[in-house]
Formats: C-alpha cells, sequence, structure tokens
C-alpha cells in the first residue's frame, strides 16, 4: 500500500443524501498518528455501518457517493475513515496498521452504538473487504456486508496466472499479506451476512464472492448472495439490484 494524498470532505447540505447530518473529526491511534473520520447520521437509523472503502479511496473522493449508494433504500448511520497515510490520515499505510485501526475504530463505534440502542454493522468493498474480514476475526458485528471482494492472498496468485505460465513465473508476496483470509474469516461468523460481487468483475472476479458466500458458517436463513449481471468492479454499488438486496437484508435483520 501507498499512501495516498487528499483533502478534507467539502460539501454543501444539498449535497447530502435526504434528511442526512455530516460530521468530521479525527481520532488519535495509540502510536500517535490521526485517523480523518466522517460520519453520516440519520435521525432515524437503527444501525451504524462502518464502511471500509477500496484502495486508493479516501473521504474526499468517495465518502459522498458511497453514502448516497447505500442510503438510496435505507437509513444507517454511516462512518468512514481514511486508512491510514491516506487522504488526512497521518502516518505509513500497513496491513497491521489497517488492522489496528480498523479495530480502534470497531470499538469506538460498537460503544456508541450500545449507548443509543443501534446495530453495528461492518462493511467492505474490495481491498476494505479485507479490513472487514479481519475485524470479523476480533469481533462479533450485527451484521456484515463483503462487496466485490477477495478470498486469500492463494487464490488471488492462482487466479492470476493461467496454468502454462505458473511454472514459469515466481511471486514474492509479503508474508504479512499470507495471513489474509477472508474464507477463514467468515467460517468464524455466525451472523447476518451479505456478499455482493460483479459478474464482469475484472478486479475481484465474482468467483471469489461465490466462495465466500459458499464458506460461510452463518445459517442459511442468514446469509445473502447477489451477483450483479453485466457490470464490473466500480459499478456494483450503484445498481438496482444491489439496492435491493441491501435494502432486503436490512429489512431481514432489523437493519
Amino acid at each position: 500500500m501507498r499512501p495516498v494524498a487528499a483533502g478534507e470532505i467539502a460539501f454543501t447540505s444539498a449535497e447530502l443524501p435526504t434528511d442526512y447530518s455530516l460530521v468530521t473529526d479525527r481520532i488519535w491511534t495509540p502510536d500517535g498518528k490521526q485517523l480523518y473520520r466522517a460520519k453520516f447520521s440519520h435521525a432515524k437509523a437503527k444501525s451504524t455501518v462502518l464502511f471500509f472503502g477500496g484502495n486508493a479511496s479516501t473521504l474526499e473522493k468517495s465518502a459522498m457517493a458511497i453514502a448516497t449508494e447505500l442510503t438510496r433504500d435505507w437509513h444507517p448511520n454511516i462512518v468512514f475513515a481514511d486508512y491510514r497515510g491516506y487522504g488526512q490520515s497521518t502516518g505509513t499505510p500497513s496491513l497491521q496498521a489497517l488492522r489496528s485501526d480498523a479495530l480502534q475504530l470497531y470499538d469506538i463505534e460498537a460503544e456508541i452504538a450500545k449507548e443509543n440502542g443501534l446495530k453495528l454493522i461492518v462493511a467492505g468493498f474490495s481491498i476494505g473487504g479485507v479490513v472487514a474480514g479481519a475485524l470479523l476475526e476480533e469481533r462479533q458485528p450485527d451484521g456484515a456486508i463483503l462487496m466485490a471482494t477477495v478470498t486469500n492472498v492463494s487464490e488471488m496468485r492462482e487466479m492470476a496466472f493461467s496454468w502454462y505460465t505458473k511454472p514459469f513465473v515466481r511471486v514474492t508476496i509479503d508474508p504479512a499479506l499470507l495471513g489474509v483470509d477472508n474464507l477463514r474469516a467468515v467460517k468464524g461468523f455466525k451472523g447476518p451476512l451479505l456478499v455482493a460481487g460483479a459478474e464482469k468483475d475484472s478486479q475481484t472476479p465474482v468467483i471469489f464472492s461465490k466462495r465466500l458466500f459458499d464458506a460461510a458458517l452463518s445459517p442459511k436463513p442468514l446469509k445473502r448472495l447477489v451477483v450483479v449481471p453485466r457490470v464490473d468492479h466500480n459499478e456494483l454499488l450503484r445498481t438496482s439490484e444491489f439496492h435491493v438486496a441491501l435494502r432486503q437484508f436490512a429489512i431481514d435483520h432489523g437493519f
């Protein structure tokens, strides 16, 4: 991961999703870094979504658009934070830092949710699904949403090279990445789970989403897979099929 520069969120009230307010602040980490956080709040929210975005995603670039898509047919609070070293967050990005920062953010939001009688959902898109998966191994949120993400590094490597090139290609992988395993994460989570994939995804092929769904040990009534046809990676969240699935997920589980 490499640092990604960006500014603060610039917005007018007219740009916010209907009936939402937006507050930004900064959180100090135990090692003295700052995480830039944004919270979209709805007065009638029943839940809070802690959302982790894709690679190179920053609050300035993506938060408003993602919040708009997530709230078309559902009205939770939504919390975003720039990854360490991204946007307005300080420090140097690393997998270890992603995990520790995510745990800190989760624990803060879990306490707020408990105080206000809200449910807490962890959601991740693309690389953000890896962060969400890491959280599922450490915490038990009320629900989880994994969108266009991966299973583990071993399967990513298998998908990257065809059988006839593998004997001639050597790939060195950071040992920290070898610990990334969303298949293991979903096997340890027993709550409501929505897995979404894009049929034409060339970055995180939809087979990953199908394998995550099949591996998940959440009881069948609590887990759902939606595969949106004819769309690629970055189109998924904008589709009506995804919006319908998200709304039904919220209705089914009281979110």
